[in-house]
């Protein structure tokens, strides 16, 4: 930010201009990394909290992608790599058996995503509020 600098009437919505671009590149810097430290928190989440009792396969296909990434934005998608995919609605919210029971819904995915949901407004309200 520009301190002690005389301008004229003429340039102060210039002035005005310039340092609000600024705010604008450095706040969205802030929420851009305090993005990808939350999905990184997320993946790292639910490779812990898998209930899989193979070889780790499963574990590690999680993993997370851009899916834009703009001046005004970034968008994170996590997700399970193929084939795997195919079992994180059954581990999350559990599934008939043959003999008619069901399986134990895990709910690792939920919960994950609210514990980055919560990191990720922490370091939010951090990042505006340093200015």
């Amino acid at each position: 930010m520009t301190r002690n600098r005389r301008i004229s009437i003429d340039q102060l919505a210039d002035v005005i201009d310039e340092e609000l671009t600024m705010y604008h590149k450095d706040t969205n810097e802030k929420i851009k990394k305090s993005t990808r430290k939350a999905m990184r928190g997320m993946v790292k989440d639910t490779k812990a909290q898998t209930y899989m009792r193979d070889t780790g396969a499963y574990r590690g296909a999680i993993a997370s992608r851009t899916l834009v990434d703009t001046v005004n934005g970034l968008t994170l998608q996590w997700y399970v790599k193929a084939p795997h995919y195919r079992l994180s609605h059954l581990l999350e919210y559990g599934h008939a058996t043959r003999n008619g029971g069901r399986t134990i819904a895990y709910g690792f995915i939920g919960k994950a995503a609210d514990t980055a949901e919560e990191l990720y407004l922490k370091e939010i309200e951090r990042a505006l509020s340093d200015g």
